[in-house]
């Protein structure tokens, strides 16, 4: 009845709730694991393998076939869908301001057409979509609900792998990642950090790796999460692999809130302190700079100031206001972060329920 579907609509997802809105990190964890025992045990740990054997779990969030109706609907340029094919002799060759797999001067250009996906699949390329929350209602639905339990910006990208291919080389990540499987599997493989919760996005060559902390095929419905920094590399199995990736919490780290915080704090620091409004001794630029250090001149005076320096910090950290730096944070959340659904009004949500009762 109406009261019910109200009811349940109001559900306020949180760590201990039993209702499991879809989209929340609740229902993405499904039965297998609860978001406390997630948290307290896998979240920025270890890697986590979720077997549901429920290939209809994820519905129809996204496959190949939606892709290719996307493009047919409306004009979609390569770079918007970016091709990769993991080729090892040259994956680590280029330049590591580029994080795509194929050189820039053989990435297809132009309107990416269902015709010209089909032929690059046929060739053992993989296409990658990137902001599918953009693209795609359901996926923004899903984004949406999870930026809300996790209070942290969420990105979804799209990877379309055809069978026996790998089109990523082994790397790691900046993010969060929970990996979707929507269609077809893909077997991967997850390799110990080479910097633990990493900062930003790296290739990681052959030689940097060591033993796998796990092989595993994931299926259609199956979940796979991989804290940042996990080095991991993946290649679809007998069958068109199509996956989700879903990634959160980039720049959420106590480095990121020290960041805002720093400067307000140094602020408040000069104005209330006189040692922090102290000169420099004089010609510190000749006397202070990279030359002299690696000359090894000026040592005493060198020692002089870093000691000065080191006295400062606890100061300045008492003029750090933690309330300050979280609101700035979340502002910048708040400013970037998807937009709300909308408010259905009362007589809405009597008209849908009707519509919904004459459909059944």
């Amino acid at each position: 009845g109406k009261e019910s579907k109200k009811k349940k609509e109001s559900v306020v997802e949180d760590a201990g709730s039993e209702e499991k809105k879809k989209g929340s990190l609740g229902w993405l964890l499904g039965s297998e694991v609860s978001v406390e025992t997630f948290i307290e045990s896998y979240w920025e740990k270890k890697p986590m393998f979720v077997q549901r054997k429920n290939k209809n779990f994820y519905g129809k969030l996204f496959n190949k076939d939606a892709l290719l109706d996307m493009v047919k609907e409306r004009d979609v340029q390569f770079g918007e869908v970016t091709i990769a094919k993991h080729d090892p002799k040259t994956a680590f060759l280029m330049s590591s301001d580029w994080h795509g797999e194929l050189p820039p001067d053989r990435h297809p250009t132009g309107r990416a057409t269902a015709k010209r996906l089909k032929e690059l699949f046929e060739t053992g390329h993989t296409a990658q979509l990137f902001a599918v929350q953009k693209k795609s209602s359901e996926v923004l639905e899903l984004a949406r609900s999870l930026e809300t339990d996790l209070n942290s910006l969420v990105g979804c990208t799209a990877y379309l792998t055809p069978p026996r291919s790998q089109g990523i080389s082994p790397h790691h990540d900046d993010v969060e990642v929970f990996i979707l499987q929507t269609e077809g599997s893909k077997t991967w493989q997850l390799f110990p950090p080479v910097k633990p919760l990493a900062h930003k996005y790296e290739k990681v060559p052959p030689e940097a790796l060591s033993a796998p902390v796990m092989e595993v095929t994931v299926e259609q419905g199956d979940l796979l999460y991989l804290p940042r920094g996990f080095v991991h590399q993946a290649q679809a199995t007998s069958e068109f692999s199509t996956h989700l990736t879903v990634s959160t919490f980039q720049a959420h780290a106590y480095g990121d809130l020290l960041e805002g915080m720093l400067a307000p704090a140094l602020a408040k620091a000069m104005d209330q302190d006189e040692e922090f409004r102290r000169g420099l001794p004089l010609r510190a630029f000749l006397r202070l700079g990279s030359a002299q250090h690696h000359a090894g001149l000026e040592s005493d005076l060198r020692a002089h100031v870093t000691k000065h320096i080191s006295s400062l910090l606890p100061k300045l950290a008492e003029h750090m206001d933690l309330a300050e730096g979280v609101d700035r944070m979340a502002y910048e959340f708040m400013k970037r972060r998807l937009p709300c659904k909308p408010v259905k009004t009362e007589t809405e949500e009597e008209e849908e329920e009707e519509e919904e009762e004459e459909e059944e």
